[in-house]
């Protein structure tokens, strides 16, 4: 390889290289954080103390009848999924799948412009014909 193009490879390594130090991959935060969205989890999120959870789960299931065993909301694990992928009606939470919106919307258009039209406006989450 010629040194002009060894000179421009080892700039743009340096380039990467600042970059990457000024914005850390891996930033240290005390929240529970989605690695790959950003999203940051409240004290709803229990993923972490799984193990934890399930022991405690388990140990009120041994020794129990069969028919008076009783599953509670409030033991479930919570993931991060659960942050963004829905919105709460009265107590249930009703899940979101933003790409099926946006797929639903690419289908309904009829044109570009029609498209940009739909960005106007705040989403709806349940169809109007619920209400009807």
């Amino acid at each position: 390889m010629r040194s002009s193009r060894v000179n421009r490879d080892n700039d743009d390594v340096k380039k990467l290289m600042d970059w990457l130090c000024k914005h850390p991959l891996f930033p240290e935060v005390k929240d529970i954080m989605s690695v790959s969205t950003g999203v940051i989890g409240d004290e709803k999120i229990n993923c972490h103390m799984s193990q934890e959870i399930g022991c405690i789960g388990i140990s009120k299931i041994i020794g129990s009848d069969f028919y008076t065993v009783k599953f509670k909301r409030n033991d479930r694990i919570k993931s991060l999924g659960v942050m963004n992928a829905g919105i709460r009606i009265e107590d249930d939470i009703v899940p979101i799948n933003p790409l099926l919106i946006f797929q639903r919307m690419c289908i309904a258009k009829e044109s570009e412009k029609e498209l940009e039209k739909f960005f106007t406006y705040e989403p709806c989450l349940i169809s109007i014909i619920s209400f009807q």
